[in-house]
């Protein structure tokens, strides 16, 4: 009879590539599906459907990134990396170094404007007896804004009513405290469900959470868990270009920060190893070693390791240095720096300080300059300063503005340096007389020239066209120059 035999074919050795799990398991999950290659391909090929393809999912893999990032990751980097936190406090940092100027249609020296101001200089209680400006609790509103995108700064008005419950307008309210909360110390609760309204889908009442972080052994929440807030209480900071949510100062360029951490981790261990080097103990081949000889040589290597010993006595064994091959981080940091800077628009020098050093160049300065003075007139003076204000007008802590509207003003903040200043009014003077001598001014408006060629602002260009006489100039070169214009 024919013997049974087993069949020792080989079984084909499986080639799957392990993708990011999909959508409805659980994330970051790596999986051997048979069909993976397909998925992929098929994903790629219609535009994706929430799956990293195969190099950038072998990227994440190989560099320990996450595939998804939630706010405690935004809020641990924020609390324990340096470079983190310049890039989520830098934007608020030069925002609010000035104080905005809010004005209704009688101009900055009504009464309302002058109320504003006091206001926002006004020490409000904020925690366990501790108080602070509004102008300062705004700032905070910012920052804490930056870590996962949005914050909620939380008025504790006199008005009698309860925190869930919309702002009665009272006479000479005053504020009681004043609460800043991130991300992860609120959500929304109900958002308005009347389709006929115009503030249709937007947030009706907010909720507190806890948020409990047991890297900050003195945190605690400001509010309660489980506290219903009003809209009418809140001012909800959302920062974000064209989105009805925020979006985390750090999220473009959280990658090139948990590269930093290795970067820096690594250049630390490395020179702790190096310090002491590597040891290789080279037996004589012809020598027989026993236990207690073997034993005495790991004893000497302890005693140079560990102890202050600088000398190795062995027996039938040799001992050579191994000097480590140290490479400077500097390049990789650098590096790093510049990915961040290009991701937040926030250029080098400002994002590491070293224009305290007066390392940042003229045009830097003035287009960073720009990107600040941007924010605060399409941001931060509409979108903050506005809404706090009208909180408190709504409330009755400031009395009606006359008009319809609140303007916001920043005054001007020196970008450049004394000697680069001096240079600039130099120029400006000269120009500004080049105008005048060479009959421009008949021609051109003042205003006109200084908007159109010399750049100014419209508001700007009012001002400096207010307190400038023409025709005073003009006598003073008539007598000057025998009543010809100078070319």
């Amino acid at each position: 009879m024919a013997k049974n035999t087993k069949n020792t074919a080989k079984k084909p050795v499986s080639t799957e590539i392990p993708v990011l799990a999909t959508p409805t398991g659980d994330a970051g999950v790596l999986t051997h599906e048979p069909k993976a290659y397909a998925i992929l391909r098929d994903r790629r090929g219609s535009g994706g459907l929430g799956i990293l393809d195969l190099s950038t999912e072998r990227l994440y893999r190989n560099c320990l990134y996450p595939e998804k990032v939630t706010f405690r990751n935004y809020y641990d980097m924020y609390s324990r990396n340096n470079v983190a936190a310049r890039v989520i406090e830098t934007f608020p940092d030069y925002t609010w170094n000035v104080m905005p100027l809010v004005t209704d249609k009688n101009g900055p020296k009504s009464r309302f404007s002058k109320s504003v101001t006091a206001l926002l200089n006004m020490q409000i209680p904020w925690q366990d007896g501790l108080k602070q400006s509004l102008f300062t609790s705004l700032k905070q509103l910012d920052v804490l804004g930056g870590i996962g995108g949005e914050s909620l700064l939380v008025f504790g008005f006199a008005d009698g009513g309860r925190l869930d419950s919309p702002v009665k307008k009272t006479t000479n309210c005053s504020i009681s405290w004043v609460k800043v909360l991130h991300n992860g110390q609120f959500e929304v609760h109900k958002r308005e469900e009347k389709e006929d309204s115009p503030n249709y889908g937007d947030a009706v009442l907010y909720k507190t959470l806890a948020f409990n972080n047991p890297q900050e052994s003195n945190f605690a929440n400001h509010i309660a868990p489980g506290k219903l807030i009003h809209a009418t209480r809140c001012v909800h900071f959302k920062e974000s270009v064209g989105l009805p949510y925020g979006v985390s100062r750090i999220q473009k360029c959280y990658n090139q920060l948990l590269d930093i951490v290795k970067l820096s981790g690594a250049s630390a261990e490395v020179y702790w190893l190096g310090a002491f080097s590597g040891l290789a103990v080279e037996t004589d081949p012809n020598a027989t070693l026993g236990d207690e000889s073997r034993e005495a040589m790991k004893e000497e290597v302890k005693k140079y390791f560990d102890g202050l010993a600088r000398s190795l006595m062995f027996e039938g064994a040799k001992a050579k240095l191994l000097y480590p091959a140290i490479v400077s981080p500097k390049e990789h940091f650098e590096l790093q720096i510049t990915m961040i800077s290009i991701a937040t628009a926030v250029p080098r020098r400002f994002l590491t300080g070293a224009e305290a050093a007066k390392l940042a160049s003229q045009q830097d300065t003035l287009n960073w300059m720009d990107r600040v003075m941007n924010r605060r007139d399409n941001f931060i003076g509409p979108k903050v300063v506005v809404s706090a204000v009208q909180r408190c007008i709504d409330a009755g802590v400031l009395a009606e503005p006359k008009g319809d509207e609140l303007n916001v003003t920043w005054p001007r903040t020196q970008s450049i340096a004394l000697n680069e200043r001096a240079v600039a009014a130099r120029n400006m003077t000269e120009a500004v007389a080049k105008y005048l001598s060479s009959g421009m001014s008949e021609v051109m408006p003042f205003r006109e020239y200084l908007i159109n060629i010399a750049g100014y602002s419209e508001s700007e260009a009012e001002e400096l066209d207010n307190v400038s006489n023409i025709k005073k100039w003009k006598t003073v070169r008539d007598s000057t120059n025998g009543g010809k214009a100078v070319a």
